[in-house]
């Protein structure tokens, strides 16, 4: 019977072995798996990551769009006041024109009154000899006898 003892010895001695190395695998899957977890943790922690920054990106992108269409808004205001300006700057070019077309006007004028006053200077200087002359013959007429 020691025989078979020691064969059922051998097998219980086996069998403790292979509990043993089950136990063994057991505990690494057990660290495979908290392993697994805590890289799955990771994996999602960086996928909130990326979330964020993609959020973050697309703010970005919204941002500059609105700075480009208030660039837009901007260089369009800026344009209309060169317009502006460019309408007000002809507008004072003809009123200078205008301005000067008057005063060329406003010197014909004096010049012409000018003239007007001489004409009337040498009327007035022609009449004050007729004057004279009439005077002086009507003179000549009332000293001279009548008959």
């Amino acid at each position: 019977m020691s025989k078979v003892f020691s064969g059922v010895e051998k097998v219980s001695l086996c069998v403790s072995q292979v509990q043993q190395e089950v136990g063994k695998v057991t505990e690494g899957v057990k660290n495979v798996s908290f392993g697994v977890e805590r890289v799955v943790g990771e994996v999602d922690r960086v996928a909130n990551e990326v979330t964020k920054v993609t959020t973050g990106v697309k703010e970005i992108s919204t941002g500059v769009e609105k700075v480009t269409s208030g660039v837009k808004e901007v260089s369009t205001g800026v344009n209309n006041v060169t317009s502006g300006v460019k309408e007000v700057s002809t507008g004072v070019n003809n009123v200078t024109t205008g301005v000067e077309k008057v005063a060329e006007g406003v010197t014909k004028v004096t010049d012409e009154i000018t003239n007007v006053t001489t004409g009337v200077a040498k009327v007035v200087s022609s009449l004050d000899n007729i004057t004279d002359k009439v005077d002086q013959e009507l003179k000549i007429r009332r000293t001279k006898p009548t008959k």
